[in-house]
């Protein structure tokens, strides 16, 4: 799908979108899911004050401000911003069928909000949706998608997206899960080709560039053997069990010239080193 342009965008929030949205989910909505918009338009309401449980904003900071859906679940009624609303909504034309419902078989659509295990990319210039099997057997079928879309996921979609990341901001998200607001309280920007911010229902963590690719390029010429060795080492390194003087371990980097260059390479605080490690896992 193509983004809309300054203009558009405009002419949609006025100057909301002058300086940038204020909100990960504003960047969500303007440049990617508004389309699903339509789908509750007619339910929105005008109001002098509101609360998104979402975002945990006020209505006067919504990128439209003041323009609510009530939304009731489990008994409970809470206001949503437009923007939040987008990821509990579908329609089987759109995203496709979920599943069916009940003894007469009632479609229920694929919600944004419910893509467990699915991601997307969000820029200035274009959305696209990353799915799992499942969820690409289901969206495919819509007729009328108002997105693109890719059969593609976990470790092979953070690899596609570390290979080719944009240079301006953007929004990176590899799984939406199942709850949205915690969905939407990890979402954070991205700004150019040195760090990905990589937000998930249940995560919103850094992935420092040129580590990640090093330690893909390390792991894909060693043995898994001496991979396993080196990834044991330094995270007892960076959880403070060894010294970087500790014998083993400098052997080791003095045997494996490829892995003494990697190490040089992962993030100085210990903390990011331990979090990278562990997505080779």
């Amino acid at each position: 799908m193509t983004s809309p342009t300054q203009k558009e965008l405009q002419s949609r929030y006025g100057e909301q979108v002058d300086n940038g949205c204020a909100h990960a989910i504003d960047y969500l909505y303007a440049y990617g899911s508004y389309p699903l918009r339509q789908i509750f338009a007619d339910e929105i309401e005008e109001v002098d004050e509101g609360f998104c449980p979402n975002c945990q904003r006020p209505a006067a900071e919504w990128l439209e401000p003041n323009k609510t859906v009530r939304f009731k679940q489990y008994g409970v009624t809470s206001t949503h911003c437009t923007a939040c609303h987008t990821l509990y909504v579908g329609d089987i034309n759109k995203t496709g069928i979920e599943s069916y419902r009940g003894a007469k078989k009632i479609p229920s659509p694929v919600k944004l909000g419910m893509l467990t295990g699915c991601g997307a990319l969000v820029t200035d210039t274009s959305f696209k949706l990353f799915l799992n099997n499942g969820y690409y057997n289901k969206v495919v079928e819509a007729a009328e998608p108002p997105f693109e879309f890719e059969n593609l996921s976990a470790k092979a979609l953070r690899n596609h997206i570390v290979n080719n990341l944009p240079t301006d901001r953007y929004l990176f998200i590899d799984d939406f899960g199942r709850k949205k607001r915690s969905l939407v309280q990890n979402l954070k920007m991205s700004q150019g080709e040195n760090v990905l911010q990589v937000c998930g229902e249940s995560h919103q963590y850094a992935v420092n560039r040129k580590a990640y690719l090093a330690l893909s390029l390390l792991k894909s010429e060693l043995k898994p053997s001496t991979y396993k060795k080196f990834d044991q080492l330094m995270a007892k390194y960076c959880r403070g069990t060894i010294a970087p003087s500790d014998e083993q371990f400098q052997s080791f980097l003095a045997e494996h010239e490829a892995c003494r260059v990697a190490a040089l390479s992962l993030p100085v605080n210990p903390h990011e080193r331990l979090s990278l490690l562990t997505l080779f896992r």
